[in-house]
């Protein structure tokens, strides 16, 4: 039996963590007011706790968010902002994997440098920028030579955070062309002027088929939430969000994505109308916060998704500017319209905006899906 079956036949063992390659596999649970986790990775199996109370991961979020907005903000891409930004990752890393068997471990996987890594998280309330995290002591150095240490610019980073019953292939089939759900909100500059009219130009192109979720009027919200469900009952290959989104750390059933002309969708309307998802589709939140669950509450976008019937979600974990999400979402979606995978088109855009713009935002994108999801025409 090769390293790589091994980890296969240990990790087959656990109900509900999804089965696809990978090479490292990290599982966090709850152990009383601390976690634990377990890293698996090639012929090798280490356990212990990591000393963390959710009130420390809650505050570990708040320093990686601080850090990653003055990068982003920092229109002179100043070295000291981004260094800023990979002490925070440096601190994140040794904070998790602190104790000697955890760091130990830790250190033999990620630090060897230009090695990329298949990385699986599995975790309900363990929530965090897996993608910010810095293994190695932070040096002097050009900006880009700094990023690319971080895990989301070398490593292939996927989430798990439900069980799931559902069995669904990689391969996203389509007979003629990809059919693509738009849920947008036109009051947005970037979302009207560059993300809609690239989806238009696709559709124009015969690339995609379009299908657009009209207007919903803020005054009348049972007839709004009526259409929310009904444009669910189409089947998708895949399903794109453009607008603002909010996250009730205190009470995450009132979190909500803002739609058309100020129509409110929360969190606890999608659970209440019993909407159910059909054709399996990808679903990308290019929306700020979708994808940042409470540490103390594992309710979020992306769960509940994938509980309705969604293949995979793609989110953005933090405040992403209008016109950069609008131009992420074009390199994400060239690269899979060309077939390739979802784990590496993710990888591959982030890099993009970093070597061509200095620019790390893409940074913020979490991948909750197999990396080996693709469109496949049939």
């Amino acid at each position: 039996m090769t390293a790589s079956d091994n980890l296969q036949s240990v990790k087959a063992s656990f109900r509900g963590v999804p089965s696809y390659p990978q090479d490292v596999a990290l599982w966090i649970s709850r152990d009383g007011s601390y976690f634990k986790m377990q890293i698996f990775y090639r012929d090798f199996r280490v356990q212990d706790g990591v000393t963390l109370t959710p009130d420390d991961l809650d505050f570990i979020n708040k320093v990686l968010s601080r850090a990653l907005k003055e990068v982003v903000n920092d229109q002179s891409s100043s070295t000291d902002s981004w260094r800023q930004l990979a002490e925070a990752g440096y601190y994140a890393f040794r904070s998790i994997f602190s104790t000697p068997r955890l760091k130990d471990a830790a250190r033999r996987i990620f630090t060897p440098a230009g090695r990329k890594l298949n990385v699986q998280i599995a975790s309900g309330d363990f929530s965090l920028p897996w993608e910010l995290l810095y293994p190695v002591e932070v040096s002097e150095g050009r900006p880009e030579e700094l990023f690319n240490h971080f895990w989301g610019m070398s490593h292939v980073i996927s989430r798990s955070v439900a069980p799931s019953d559902q069995t669904l292939d990689s391969e996203i089939p389509f007979s003629s062309k990809p059919v693509l759900g738009l849920l947008a909100d036109r009051d947005l500059e970037y979302v009207r002027d560059k993300e809609i009219r690239y989806f238009e130009g696709l559709a124009g192109d015969d690339k995609i088929a379009l299908k657009v979720l009209a207007d919903l009027d803020a005054e009348d919200e049972n007839e709004g939430l009526r259409a929310f469900k009904g444009f669910w009952r189409d089947a998708y290959h895949l399903a794109h969000f453009a607008c603002h989104a909010f996250y009730e750390v205190s009470a995450p059933p009132l979190s909500y994505v803002n739609l058309t002309k100020r129509f409110r969708v929360r969190l606890m309307n999608i659970i209440n109308q019993d909407i159910e998802i059909n054709g399996h589709p990808l679903v990308f939140f290019n929306a700020c916060e979708t994808g940042r669950p409470s540490p103390l509450y594992t309710s979020s976008f992306a769960g509940k998704f994938i509980e309705l019937g969604a293949r995979g979600v793609v989110v953005s974990e933090g405040e992403v500017p209008d016109d950069f999400a609008a131009d992420f979402a074009e390199q994400l979606y060239n690269r899979l319209l060309d077939g390739a995978e979802l784990g590496e088109s993710l990888l591959a855009a982030r890099r993009y905006f970093l070597e061509t713009r200095n620019n790390p935002s893409g940074l913020l994108y979490a991948m909750y899906a197999p990396p080996s999801i693709r469109l496949s025409k049939i």
